[in-house]
C-alpha cells in the first residue's frame, strides 16, 4: 500500500509538500548509504587496509613500554573516535571493541546513528533478510502518517479538508472497503461535523497499524532465518557424523588419521576479514 497516492501533493501546503519531498527523496536513497551527519561531515569513507594489514585478530602485540597486552581491534576503535569517524558511540562501546565480532558491532552502531527513522527501518529490514523495496514503501507510509499533527488536521481551509479526506480515504482503504462505500462514510463525517475527530483517529489507528506491519515483517523474516540456520546446523552435524563413522568409501578403507584429516579440513572453521563472521568449506553446500 502506497499513503503517497491518496494525497495530492498540488491540494497541501508547501510546507507539508517540502516535507513529503525530503522523506521520499532520503528514504529512496536506502540503507546503504551513509547520510550526513547533524555536524555536517557528510559520508564517511573508512580505508580498510589497515585492518587487512594487521596480524591475526586472535593475537595480540606486546606494549613496549609496561609489557601488557594490547588489543589492536581496541586500538582501532580508539583511534577512529579521535578522528571523529566515530562520533556517536559512548565510553562503553569503545570498550567493548575487543575483536572482529565487536568492531563491526561497532561500525554498525555508528551507521545506524546517522541514518533517518526511516533508513534505520529499511537498514534492520534488509538485516533481517526482507526485501529493502517493500521494507522502503512501509517506512514511508509510516512516516509520511507520522508528520501529520493536529494543526495539519484542524485547519479549516480547503487544504486542512483536503487532508482530512485523504486520511479518511486512506484509513477506510487500509481496512478493506470498497471506494464507493469508503466514499459514502467519508461525506457523512463532514456532512454531521465530526469529520477532525474521525480524521484524527484514522491517523492514530493508520501509526499502529502501519508499524504493526511493519514488526509483523520482520518477525517473520527473522524466524525465517533462524530456520535456515537451524537446517545448517543439522547438516553439519550429520555431515560430522558421516565423517567419523565411515571407514570405507568407495572400496577404499580410511584409517583413523585420514578420517580426522577429511574432518578438519572440512569443518575448519574461517573468518571472512569483511564480515567477521566464520564460515566453513562445506557451508556453500549446506542448503
Amino acid at each position: 500500500m502506497n499513503v503517497e497516492d491518496y494525497f495530492k501533493i498540488d491540494n497541501i501546503g508547501e510546507e507539508q509538500k517540502e516535507e513529503l519531498k525530503n522523506a521520499s527523496a532520503d528514504n529512496d536513497a536506502g540503507a546503504g548509504e551513509t547520510p550526513a551527519d547533524e555536524g555536517g561531515q557528510g559520508e564517511v569513507v573508512i580505508d580498510d587496509s589497515a585492518v587487512n594489514e594487521t596480524q591475526d585478530p586472535e593475537e595480540s602485540v606486546a606494549n613496549e613500554g609496561n609489557g601488557s597486552e594490547v588489543n589492536s581491534f581496541s586500538e582501532f576503535g580508539r583511534a577512529f573516535a579521535e578522528e571523529n569517524i566515530f562520533t556517536n558511540l559512548t565510553e562503553d562501546d569503545l570498550n567493548g571493541i575487543k575483536d572482529p565480532q565487536s568492531f563491526i558491532a561497532a561500525m554498525d552502531k555508528e551507521v545506524r546513528s546517522r541514518f533517518t527513522k526511516a533508513q534505520r527501518m529499511v537498514y534492520d529490514a534488509m538485516n533481517a533478510g526482507a526485501d529493502p523495496s517493500e521494507a522502503g514503501q512501509m517506512a514511508r507510509n509510516i512516516e509520511l502518517i507520522d508528520s501529520i499533527d493536529d494543526a495539519t488536521i484542524e485547519d479549516e481551509s480547503a487544504k486542512g479538508e483536503d487532508w482530512r479526506r485523504n486520511l479518511l480515504n486512506v484509513y477506510y482503504s487500509k481496512l478493506g472497503l470498497s471506494e464507493e462505500r469508503a466514499r459514502v462514510l467519508i461525506e457523512r463525517s463532514f456532512n454531521e461535523g465530526h469529520d477532525i475527530e474521525d480524521a484524527k483517529e484514522a491517523r492514530d489507528s493508520l501509526k499502529t497499524a502501519f508499524q504493526k506491519d511493519y514488526d509483523d515483517m520482520i518477525v517473520s523474516h527473522e524466524k525465517r532465518k533462524q530456520e535456515e540456520e537451524q537446517k545448517q546446523k543439522a547438516f553439519f552435524t550429520e555431515a560430522a557424523r558421516r565423517v567419523h563413522d565411515t571407514s570405507n568409501m568407495f572400496g577404499i578403507n580410511l584409517s583413523e588419521d585420514t578420517r580426522r584429516n577429511v574432518f578438519n579440513f572440512a569443518f575448519k572453521s574461517e573468518q571472512d576479514p569483511k564480515t567477521g563472521e566464520f564460515d566453513t568449506p562445506l557451508s556453500k553446500y549446506a542448503n
